[in-house]
C-alpha cells in the first residue's frame, strides 16, 4: 500500500474534518421526530452524554492529522494541543448556543462538560503521539 505523502494526508484529513464538523451539526441541529428513543441510561450514564462524548472524541485526532507539518518539538506540539482543545471547545459551546435558539432544541451545560472531557482526553492522546512523533525525528 502506497504511503500518504503529508501535503496529500493533510488535504485528505481537512476534507474528513469538514465532513465531521457537518455530521456534528447535523446531529446536534437536526430534528428528529419519529426516530426510536435511545435508552436513557447506558451503564447509569445519560445516553446523551455518551453521545456528546462520542461526537467530540474525535475533532483533535482528526485535526491533528489534517495539519500539513507535525510540530517536531515538544514545546509546539504543547501549544497546538492546547490551541486545539480551544477550538474544539470553542464549537462546542457554540453549538450548545445555538441549541438554545432552537425551539425543538435545549443547550443544556452537561452536554458541554461531556464535549469538554471528550475534548480533553482526545488532546491527551494526540499530545502523547505528537511527542513521540517528536522524539523519532530527533533520533533519525
Amino acid at each position: 500500500m502506497k504511503k500518504l505523502n503529508n501535503k496529500k494526508r493533510a488535504r485528505l484529513f481537512k476534507f474528513i474534518l469538514v465532513l465531521y464538523a457537518a455530521c456534528v451539526c447535523f446531529l446536534c441541529f437536526g430534528q428528529f421526530d419519529g426516530v426510536e428513543k435511545a435508552p436513557q441510561f447506558i451503564f447509569g450514564i445519560p445516553s446523551d452524554k455518551i453521545v456528546h462524548f462520542c461526537m467530540f472524541f474525535p475533532f483533535p485526532i482528526i485535526y491533528y492529522l489534517s495539519i500539513k507539518t507535525l510540530a517536531r518539538k515538544p514545546k509546539k506540539a504543547i501549544f497546538w494541543t492546547l490551541d486545539t482543545f480551544v477550538i474544539g471547545a470553542s464549537f462546542a459551546a457554540i453549538t450548545e448556543l445555538i441549541q438554545k435558539t432552537i425551539s425543538y432544541r435545549s443547550g443544556d451545560w452537561n452536554d458541554f462538560k461531556a464535549d469538554i472531557l471528550a475534548l480533553a482526553l482526545a488532546c491527551v492522546v494526540t499530545l502523547v503521539l505528537n511527542l513521540k512523533n517528536s522524539l523519532e525525528h530527533a533520533f533519525k
